[in-house]
């Protein structure tokens, strides 16, 4: 079942008021309203027409529906989403990283008391203020990583590609860039104390593949997550850093590449594919990313600390 999707900075208040919106309409007998009570409500949905017009509804049970229509299956813990969004770290900043042919703008979140870094490789449909992507980014912030998000391409190219969309195939280009930002982390001073791992999104995830063998002693361990890792099948089938792979149950396409590339990761490299129920060719905000957050925190916090080839490998 899709989901509503919520945008990277959402407004709480502005849920609470849709909420009560629902709840008035409700109490008019709208058609629309009450059919979306009716089936997101589970205690609605067996009731006839007529029973459900005589019951009389509260504004919790409006919450529970707006809850529900974003894949959560309370209010309690879609509030506490809502506001995890809208904290930022308070070490949070933004830096530029200079490349052959301009500079590329960086976030940078959770610095302090981290155990390690991850470098977001993102391209393609994904990018570094897509919702989703910042919610996995903050849910490694609370599990003591730093964060550093990155475009890969300049304002201008990204222009360009959203015409054309043949840079975001680039990979070697995306590749580039992504190793001129691993430079900048491991030879700033701030960061010299932590590991680092990448993590792909989109063609994003070819290009960590080849930066993970290219910069092979700087990158500790890489996830990848609605990738298209298999445009760099051959990097990876010389790979020597842990790697995750994360697909959605809706993507198929997607879905078939990975197990691909998957398996041919070298064997004693460790190694783990994950399928998310619902999710597409990206990770939306809500819980396909949610589940994509807990499955990335739980393989860094694993991995990001030891020396490439320890773990156990598993498919």
């Amino acid at each position: 079942m899709s989901h509503r999707v919520v945008p990277a900075r959402p407004d709480f208040l502005q849920y609470r008021k849709q909420a009560k919106d629902l709840l008035n309409s409700i109490s008019h007998h709208f058609p629309e309203s009450l059919a979306r009570m009716r089936q997101h409500h589970p205690r609605l949905r067996e009731l006839t027409d007529f029973e459900l017009k005589a019951t009389e509804f509260k504004l919790a049970d409006a919450q529970l529906v707006i809850a529900r229509e974003h894949g959560f299956d309370s209010w309690a813990r879609f509030s506490r989403y809502l506001r995890s969004l809208r904290a930022e770290p308070a070490d949070a900043f933004e830096a530029r990283v200079r490349v052959d042919d301009g500079e590329l703008p960086i976030e940078v979140s959770g610095r302090r008391e981290a155990t390690g870094l991850v470098l977001f490789v993102l391209a393609g449909n994904v990018g570094r203020h897509h919702a989703g992507t910042r919610e996995i980014a903050k849910a490694l912030n609370r599990a003591s990583f730093c964060t550093v998000l990155a475009d890969l391409l300049t304002e201008d190219e990204e222009v360009e590609d959203a015409i054309h969309e043949v840079l975001r195939y680039d990979i070697r280009l995306l590749a580039n860039r992504a190793a001129a930002i691993v430079d900048w982390v491991t030879n700033d001073v701030r960061f010299r104390s932590l590991n680092v791992g990448l993590l792909g999104s989109g063609t994003g995830a070819a290009a960590a593949g080849l930066v993970a063998l290219e910069r092979r002693s700087a990158i500790r361990v890489v996830a990848c997550c609605a990738g298209r890792a298999d445009l760099a099948g051959a990097w990876f089938a010389r790979g020597e850093v842990p790697t995750l792979f994360i697909a959605g149950s809706e993507d198929a396409v997607g879905l078939g590449f990975t197990r691909f590339v998957a398996r041919i990761v070298p064997s004693h490299v460790p190694c783990q594919m994950e399928i998310i129920g619902g999710g597409r060719d990206r990770f939306d905000a809500g819980p396909v990313a949610a589940r994509a957050a807990e499955l990335v925190s739980a393989w860094f916090a694993e991995h990001l600390a030891k020396q490439a080839g320890d773990g156990v490998r598993s498919r």
